[in-house]
């Protein structure tokens, strides 16, 4: 059967459909046709939105005249699941030819302890950059963050540099319990300050790393009670 599509900024053109067929199929044939991704598309016919299952199901038929009209979606509605947090999810408003980073900021907008530098989104088993139409990211679908793990250097109670690898998501209890680890000196006798460069050490007491200004490189100065005290 044939079909008139109709965007809402273009001339109107037919495309050939199966009387069986899909309104994935349909889209895709628009899609290419107009050479965008199929996340940048909504589809309308008499005003109501088409969405999945066979076009007969919406009374389509052949007819050339139907009023078929294709635009482009502006925004979508992601959820993006945050790590270590209990499975919390934020719910973002993106644009799906805007760049990753874009949405990386946008997090980080949500929770300033995810830094966009150290930000693993991932669609399925894709890790994604670029942008998002990219991966066919549609409205509702859901991401996942991880963060990428970065170094930071801990300065020990008798002057000993110890490299350690963390993420912006490890909280500072989690941090002492490795120092722990390593020294025998308990979380709770322990004192940490993160240099900072203009307003002197900043001591760290809770939350987590990212929350507190850590980043790759930052030098943790670590006092307390000698080994065993």
């Amino acid at each position: 059967m044939d079909l008139k599509i109709q965007p809402i900024d273009d001339k109107s053109f037919i495309i050939r459909m199966l009387k069986d067929a899909s309104v994935d199929d349909l889209m895709e044939k628009i899609a290419s046709q107009l050479g965008l991704q199929l996340s940048q598309l909504k589809l309308t016919f008499d005003n109501e939105g088409l969405t999945k299952g066979l076009l007969s199901k919406y009374e389509i038929t052949d007819n050339a005249t139907n009023n078929l009209v294709i635009g482009r979606v502006v925004e979508i509605r992601i959820s993006v699941k945050l790590p270590k947090q209990n499975d919390r999810i934020i719910s973002l408003m993106v644009k799906p030819n805007e760049s990753i980073d874009t949405n990386k900021n946008l997090i980080h907008d949500e929770n300033e302890e995810y830094i966009p530098e150290q930000q693993i989104l991932t669609y399925g088993k894709k890790t994604l950059s670029g942008k998002l139409d990219h991966y066919g990211v549609k409205n509702g679908d859901v991401l996942e963050l991880k963060m990428a793990p970065i170094t930071v250097n801990l300065k020990s109670f008798d002057g000993t540099s110890i490299p350690m690898e963390v993420t912006a998501s490890n909280t500072v209890d989690e941090l002492k319990t490795r120092v722990y680890n390593e020294t025998e000196v308990l979380p709770r006798q322990q004192h940490m300050f993160l240099q900072t460069t203009s307003k002197g050490n900043k001591r760290l007491t809770s939350g987590s790393l990212g929350s507190n200004g850590v980043k790759s490189s930052s030098k943790i100065h670590v006092a307390g009670a000698n080994r065993g005290g």
